[in-house]
């Protein structure tokens, strides 16, 4: 009886096996037949050219949204081994000028969303261009070549947008125009097409950013100096030109003293990043390219349109691997000692207490000429892991993540960091209860045989922020 029994619960379970992987599969066939997205109805066609349609699908700022975006929950058999609803991100540069990305959502083998969006909340216009066929053109087809796009700043002049491009597969001739530096007042945006030689054909869209009330910012006075007991940073003055076609231009002028290298002679010990300008009315502006303007020996400049009248310059200034960091601020989680040949480094002790599970020294070789002259380098792997959720927690609390920890590399006695230690790789598992993390990194420095070296952790110190508010009338003429 018993036999009997255990043969039927043996044929139920293959069965009941053989069923479930049988609507995986067939989900998984339903997933690859991906059909595509319907454009929606336009909002505004326009004719130009020779007998071409442009279909105006929808706009806005920053981002065009159709359809269902978010991921709809999935329930039964399906959720056993796939999610029926899947998302596709795509990145897509275009000459510098704009950086876009799409995510679109699949489900059940059907596409229903798409969201496009700019880093620099360009005005985007989702279009389909038909062609004399009164069939949509693809972006590489020879009847695309010579439309241009063009937006008014409100000031007499026009700037020509980017695109119209492909963002996602099976997009049912939706393509996306950007324009970066638009208008932000005005109730009506005018923009123009044209193609190649033919008459521009004018037409009219709502402004999305009219009414907005400008920031309550104060402004500076140039030049402004912003000091600090490493750096200086002075910026004297922000200019403005106009490139026809191209838009209205911001370009500061700034001057960035590290006074950290020239006190410990060293290489360069922190590091100024640029960020990007935003205007009052909400403009976000990242920084163009060299060569991007005909401004000489300037390093840099912002889209800004015209009526933005107030707007910021920003900077972040960081310490980097060469900084001298203080003994005291670190944690000392190891000690080796340089071989007496000088050619590799032997690990004499080492206190898990911060969850560092392994240390792995590589051999010491001469560092790059062109980089470090005379001095020597060796690599370093180090892993670290969290054996419980309360472990985790603890050394988080005192280190914070693995990615913003700080370590350096310290001999003898001295009191400060020695070389520079520089993370160039790392890797990590995280589970709720544990997780390991590792990186690996190279140290340059001057090592002789039977120096003690000390390696040390703390949490990253957070970089310096600094915006200088700047109002049109200030800058300096083109």
């Amino acid at each position: 009886m018993n036999q009997t029994k255990t043969k039927w619960t043996w044929i139920c379970s293959a069965f009941l096996l053989a069923l479930v992987c049988t609507a995986a599969w067939q989900i998984g066939i339903e997933q690859k037949k991906s059909s595509p997205l319907e454009a929606p109805a336009p909002i505004l066609v326009v004719s130009f050219g020779n007998s071409e349609k442009l279909e105006i699908l929808g706009y806005g700022s920053g981002e065009w949204i159709y359809g269902t975006t978010a991921a709809p929950v999935t329930k039964g058999i399906a959720s056993m081994f796939t999610n029926p609803s899947t998302g596709t991100e795509v990145n897509f540069i275009f000459d510098e000028r704009m950086s876009l990305k799409a995510d679109t959502r699949t489900s059940e083998g059907k596409r229903i969303g798409v969201r496009v969006y700019s880093a620099d909340s360009d005005l985007l216009l989702a279009v389909r261009i038909l062609g004399i066929s009164n069939k949509w053109l693809e972006p590489k087809s020879p009847e695309m070549e010579g439309i241009v796009m063009e937006l008014s700043d409100n000031f007499g002049n026009w700037t020509q947008g980017y695109g119209p491009i492909s963002m996602f597969e099976d997009n049912d001739g939706i393509l996306i125009a950007g324009f970066g530096g638009w208008p932000r007042t005005g109730e009506k945006l005018r923009f123009r097409i044209r193609k190649e030689e033919s008459d521009p054909v004018e037409f009219h869209l709502s402004n999305p950013n009219y009414g907005i009330k400008p920031a309550a910012w104060k402004p500076v006075k140039l030049p402004v100096t912003v000091s600090n007991p490493d750096w200086d940073l002075t910026l004297s003055e922000v200019g403005e030109v106009l490139i026809p076609g191209d838009g209205r231009f911001l370009i500061p002028a700034e001057t960035f003293v590290d006074k950290v290298s020239a006190a410990h002679g060293r290489e360069q010990c922190i590091n100024l990043h640029r960020k990007n300008a935003h205007g009052a009315l909400g403009t976000n502006s990242s920084k163009e390219p060299a060569g991007a303007t005909p401004m000489p020996g300037k390093h840099h400049a912002y889209r800004m349109p015209a009526d933005e009248s107030l707007f910021t310059i920003g900077y972040s200034i960081q310490t980097n691997a060469n900084y001298p960091y203080d003994r005291s601020e670190f944690t000392l989680f190891a000690t080796g000692r340089v071989s007496l040949d000088g050619n590799s480094i032997e690990l004499i002790d080492m206190d898990d207490r911060m969850g560092i599970t392994k240390l792995e020294f590589g051999p010491i070789s001469a560092s790059s000429p062109d980089l470090y002259k005379g001095l020597h380098t060796f690599h370093m792997e180090v892993e670290r892991e969290y054996r419980s959720k309360s472990r985790k927690k603890a050394i988080h609390k005192f280190l914070g993540e693995w990615d913003q920890t700080t370590a350096a590399v310290f001999i003898g006695n001295d009191s400060v960091s020695t070389g520079a230690l520089v993370v160039n790789s790392w890797g990590s598992s995280i589970r709720e209860n544990s997780g390991s993390y590792s990186w690996g990194s190279y140290w340059v420095g001057d090592l002789s045989p039977g120096m003690e070296l000390h390696f040390g952790l703390m949490p990253m110190k957070p970089n310096a922020d600094v915006d200088f508010v700047i109002e049109r009338a200030s800058l300096t003429p083109e």
